[in-house]
């Protein structure tokens, strides 16, 4: 199985920094996209490290009920998301799950079965252009 990771703010939703989750809104065609790499045989986890929990700006319980209502209309639309895969370290320095580090993609893919040797391949070669 192959997947597509997804970053949420600024990927699927907009504004990128918010101080109420009913602020974000799906960006355009976002919904499509996501229908379409389903279709090509993609798992698309939701990979977010929302540092507005940390910084109290927001639950993570507020956060996942709001990500469920997210992630039922993409899915009423046809469009499947994983996840959310989130920092859990209700912390505000830089921890293992911070991006570029791979904590969250690893998860997603080890819950999903996916080939994680493959992936990190992909993305070291992504990252150093080669």
């Amino acid at each position: 199985m192959r997947a597509a990771f997804l970053d949420l703010n600024g990927t699927l939703v907009e504004p990128v920094r918010v101080t109420e989750l009913r602020e974000l809104t799906v960006l355009p065609h976002a919904i499509e996209a996501v229908r379409m790499l389903n279709q090509a045989q993609f798992l698309c986890p939701v990979v977010t490290v929302q540092s507005r929990i940390s910084k109290a700006i927001f639950s993570f319980q507020d956060f996942s009920a709001w990500f469920t209502g997210f992630q039922q209309q993409f899915h009423v639309a046809g469009a499947r998301l994983l996840g959310p895969y989130v920092c859990p370290h209700q912390r505000r320095d830089a921890c293992q799950c911070k991006k570029p580090q791979t904590q969250l993609y690893l998860q997603a893919a080890h819950e999903h079965i996916l080939d994680a040797a493959q992936w990190a391949v992909t993305h070291r070669s992504a990252k150093h252009g080669m």
